[in-house]
This record gives structure tokens, sequence and C-alpha cells, in this order.
């Protein structure tokens, strides 16, 4: 897949300078509002990503961020990133992998909410 990538790698980098100069001064794609059209390029860019397109850190407007983070951390994320980005920003998660809890962390919890542990 890498092979289709790469010859249609100056259409897709095109294809982005366009969605970078639409974006400009706009929230998302199509309205003030996350729609349809925002989820289509976000599978664009994720599938181009599969098969070794990135998007150029040279766009002004675009942008992708990937990371692998506790599901703690994201509960203010939203809210950050609506403010860090005067409400440009959108995000998406999914589940990586469940990890066991530490014993020392999971009797905290237990006991917060006053189940005894041994």
């Amino acid at each position: 897949y890498k092979e289709f990538g790469e010859s249609n790698r100056a259409h897709y980098e095109r294809g982005l300078a366009w969605v970078d100069n639409e974006l400009n001064g706009r929230d998302f794609v199509a309205g003030s509002d996350y729609t349809i059209a925002d989820i289509c390029l976000l599978s664009m860019v994720d599938f181009a990503d599969w098969i070794g397109l990135k998007v150029p850190d040279s766009l002004g407007n675009l942008r992708v961020v990937r990371a692998q983070v506790p599901i703690a951390e994201m509960f203010a994320y939203s809210s950050a990133l609506r403010g860090a980005t005067q409400g440009r920003g959108s995000y998406a998660m999914e589940l990586f992998e469940y990890r066991d809890v530490p014993t020392n962390i999971g009797n905290e919890v237990l006991k917060s909410v006053g189940v005894a542990t041994n």
C-alpha cells in the first residue's frame, strides 16, 4: 500500500493545501459545527497515514496530533483544546488497550467508595 501512497503523494498534498486554505478563518470544514465533512477529512487523513502519507507541518490550519494517554488525562482535554484553538480544534478517541490498575491505586479507589481491602 505504501507504493500507492507514494504514487499519489503530489495529489494528496495539493488536496491538503486546498483544505488548509479553506479552513482559514473557519472552525470546521462545512459550517459552524462538526459534520460528516470533518469526519470524512479525518478518515482520509487516517487512511493516508496508513499508506505512508503524513500531513505536512507547513500547513497553517490543519494539524494531526496522535498520542496514547490514560483516559483520566482526557477528562478536561476537550475544554483545553477548544480554548487553545479558539474553538477550532477537534479530537477523536479510541480505546488502545486495557491495563490493570496498580494494586496500591486500586486499593485507594476501593477505599474511597467504602469497600474494604486486604
